[in-house]
């Protein structure tokens, strides 16, 4: 059968029409993906490690929290921010407080770490306050109960220039993010917990005589297991030698206390020791395992010794 005019172009035109619509088509639907692929991958954003004014427009360029803060809608916002300790606080030893800090953003692990700051600006880590506390966001608090200096709570001395910090770290074991207190704290042994009355120096304490020893207790940094009243002499390089007790196990609650010592004999179990004008009596603390925490002795030295013949 012969062909028609034109049925050869009719053809051809259809088939560039399809090829260039099929193009058209490949074209959108690769448009499409990159666009999918360049959404997916905007949703996917770095978790900031450095503090950022956030907020409409003009918020993202601005690069210092004063101005930040001071432009309407506009809030500066940091990984992680120390709330307390925050500079001027006066914390004692053997009292709890309460460490709190934000998260803006979770974190493999968070430290709080205590830091001093020495005169040329550089801060020297002292030691964990605690380690892996709350890493997720929000506000959280750590209840901090510092102990006596050289225990493993806190074996850095007292100062007034103590800085808390709370650090953030990567899986890799990296720090992301510090903040430290604005300014220094203070950290401090209380008065003394206890304190020696009498015998307190000077005194002369005759055999079968009874006398009063008094001691007051104050407890404000370490309650003890119990406290014993222990007498002393002091050798030639001034070391205290313990002699024995003169009552054990007395009270332990805060206040003025007395114990009614009736001195013996030589030998006996009330006094084992001999006359001597070189005893010092000493309320000692003792912590459930038996160590001394804290002790305070007479001031100066006291004469123990038996009557003269006829009179005291």
């Amino acid at each position: 059968m012969a062909r028609k005019k034109g049925e050869s172009g009719i053809f051809i035109g259809m088939l560039s029409v399809f090829v260039v619509l099929t193009g058209l088509g490949l074209s959108v639907i690769s448009v499409q993906k990159t666009q999918n692929l360049q959404a997916r991958a905007a949703s996917f954003k770095p978790i900031p490690t450095s503090c950022q004014c956030t907020g409409p427009g003009k918020c993202k360029s601005i690069a210092d929290s004063y101005r930040c803060t001071t432009s309407p809608g506009c809030v500066w916002t940091c990984p992680a921010t120390m709330i307390t300790p925050n500079g001027g606080e006066v914390w004692d030893r053997g009292k709890i407080y309460t460490v709190t800090w934000k998260q803006t953003i979770p974190s493999a692990w968070t430290h709080l770490t205590a830091y001093t700051l020495d005169a040329s600006g550089s801060y020297t880590s002292q030691g964990a306050i605690d380690i892996y506390v709350d890493n997720t966001i929000g506000t959280h608090s750590y209840s901090w109960d510092i102990g006596k200096a050289g225990t493993p709570s806190m074996n850095m001395p007292d100062g007034n220039n103590y800085f808390a910090a709370v650090e953030l770290y990567a899986a890799d074991g990296k720090m992301i993010y510090s903040d430290k207190s604005n300014s220094a704290f203070t950290i401090r042994s209380p008065a003394s917990p206890a304190t020696m009355i009498t015998p307190n120096g000077g005194e002369v304490w005759i055999r079968g005589t009874t006398y009063t020893v008094t001691w007051n207790l104050s407890l404000s940094w370490y309650w003890p297991a119990w406290a014993h009243i222990i007498a002393y002499t002091r050798d030639a390089s001034g070391n205290y030698i313990p002699q024995g007790a003169i009552a054990s196990y007395v009270s332990t609650s805060l206040g003025t206390h007395s114990y009614s010592w009736n001195v013996g004999q030589p030998g006996t179990p009330s006094m084992n020791f001999p006359d001597g004008n070189n005893y010092y009596a000493s309320i000692n603390l003792y912590d459930s395992s038996g160590n001394v925490i804290y002790r305070d002795m007479s001031n100066s030295a006291f004469t123990l010794r038996t009557p003269l013949t006829g009179t005291n």
